[in-house]
C-alpha cells in the first residue's frame, strides 16, 4: 500500500479511536481493541501518540476486563477548551467548555443585537481575554462553534475581513477559522434541536419538520436527515401567513420571545392555522414527525388541535406523528459543544 493511503488509514483509525473514548468517556486499551475492531496493536500505537499529544490520559481508574484488571483511557479535559457563541437578535454570549464539556466561562458578547464585524471583533476579543495571546497560539482553543438562534441566519454574517494586503467580504466562519486556525462549525438552533430529536429516537434517515412558536412562528425541513434550504436559509418566517390579529398577539409575549399571554379562544386559532400551515408543508414533502416547541405549543389541546387539522386535510393514513419538543437551551448548547469537540479532535 503507498505511503499516502496508510495514512489515511491511520487517520482513519485515530479517528475512530477517538470518537469510541469520546461516546463511552473511560474505556481501556483491550475494551477500545473490543468497540472498534481494530487489532490491540493498532490501538496500543495510536494510544501511545495520544497520550504523547496529551489528548487521551490514563484516568487512574481501574477496570476489570476478561478477568484481569486494566487501566482506563480518558479524554484529556484540561489539554484545551471549545468555545460556543449562542447568537441571537437581542443578545450574544460566548460559553468555553473543557473537554470533558464542563462550562468554563460564560461571557455575554452584547445585550443588543452586533452587525456582523462588531460580532467578530467582540468573539475575538473576548477570546483573546479569557484564553491570552500565548495560549491560544500554543492550542489551548481547539475549536468553535455559531449557534444561531430562532430567525438568524449565517449568511446576515458576512464579515469585511482585512488580510493586511487586501480586503474581502467573507463569512463568518471562514473568518474565524482564519484567524484561529481551528474548525469553525455553525447550526441553527431549531434546526438543531430537532435533529439530535431525531437522533435520540435512532431515526437519523427519516423527514421531519420543526415548528417553534414563539413571537415568531418558524420552519425548518428535514429530509433524510438533512436541513433543506427554504425561502431564506433553512429557517423560513412563516409567521406573514398568520392572521393579523394572531400575529399581534404572538408578540405580546413576554420579553418578545414567547407566546405566554394567550387567552382562551387564541390557542384554538393559533393551532388551527399551524394546523394549515403543516398540511401545507406535508403536501410538499413526505414528513414523517413533526416538532412543535414554544410556550403555545405546550398549551392544553395545542397539539391534538394541530394533529386533528392535519388528520383531517391529509387523511389519516398520510398525516405525519407529532411530537412536543421541551425548550432547554443548555442541553442544545452543550449537545452542540460536543459535536465541536469531536471535530476539533478527530480532525487533528
Amino acid at each position: 500500500m503507498k505511503k499516502s493511503g496508510l495514512q489515511d488509514m491511520k487517520k482513519q483509525n485515530r479517528r475512530v479511536l477517538l470518537q469510541t473514548v469520546l461516546e463511552h468517556e473511560s474505556l481501556s486499551r483491550i475494551e477500545i481493541a473490543n468497540l472498534t475492531e481494530l487489532s490491540p496493536s493498532t490501538v496500543s500505537g495510536l494510544v501511545s501518540e495520544l497520550l504523547e499529544e496529551g489528548l487521551l490520559v490514563e484516568s487512574g481508574v481501574r477496570v476489570a476486563t476478561g478477568g484481569r484488571s486494566r487501566t482506563a483511557l480518558t479524554v484529556n479535559r484540561d489539554r484545551g477548551v471549545v468555545a460556543v457563541a449562542e447568537i441571537g437578535r437581542k443578545s450574544s454570549r460566548l460559553i468555553l467548555f473543557d473537554l470533558a464539556l464542563q462550562v468554563k466561562q460564560s461571557v455575554v458578547l452584547a445585550e443588543q443585537y452586533l452587525s456582523s464585524n462588531e460580532l467578530l471583533t467582540e468573539i475575538t476579543r473576548v477570546l483573546f481575554n479569557l484564553l491570552g495571546h500565548e495560549a491560544i497560539r500554543q492550542g489551548a482553543l481547539m475549536g468553535i462553534g455559531l449557534l444561531f438562534q430562532k430567525d438568524m441566519r449565517p449568511s446576515d454574517f458576512n464579515v469585511v475581513y482585512s488580510t493586511g494586503f487586501s480586503s474581502a467580504s467573507i463569512s463568518m466562519v471562514e473568518a474565524l477559522r482564519t484567524q484561529f486556525r481551528v474548525p469553525v462549525l455553525e447550526e441553527y438552533s431549531q434546526n438543531y434541536t430537532a435533529a439530535q430529536a431525531m437522533r435520540g429516537m435512532k431515526e437519523e434517515k427519516v423527514n421531519s419538520a420543526h415548528i417553534a412558536v414563539g413571537a415568531a412562528v418558524v420552519a425548518s425541513v428535514n429530509i433524510d436527515g438533512r436541513p433543506i434550504p427554504l425561502k431564506n436559509g433553512v429557517i423560513a418566517d412563516m409567521t406573514p401567513l398568520m392572521t393579523p390579529e394572531t400575529q399581534l398577539e404572538l408578540k405580546s409575549g413576554e420579553s418578545g420571545e414567547e407566546a405566554t399571554s394567550l387567552n382562551r379562544e387564541q390557542p384554538g386559532l393559533l393551532a388551527r392555522q399551524i394546523g394549515a400551515m403543516t398540511a401545507i408543508l406535508c403536501t410538499l414533502f413526505n414528513l414523517d414527525v413533526v416538532f412543535l416547541s414554544g410556550t403555545a405549543a405546550h398549551t392544553q389541546g395545542f397539539l391534538s388541535t394541530v394533529e386533528g387539522y392535519v388528520k383531517t386535510a391529509l387523511q389519516e393514513d398520510g398525516a405525519p406523528r407529532f411530537e412536543l419538543l421541551r425548550k432547554n437551551d443548555g442541553d442544545t448548547i452543550k449537545l452542540f459543544a460536543d459535536t465541536v469537540r469531536q471535530k476539533a479532535l478527530c480532525a487533528r
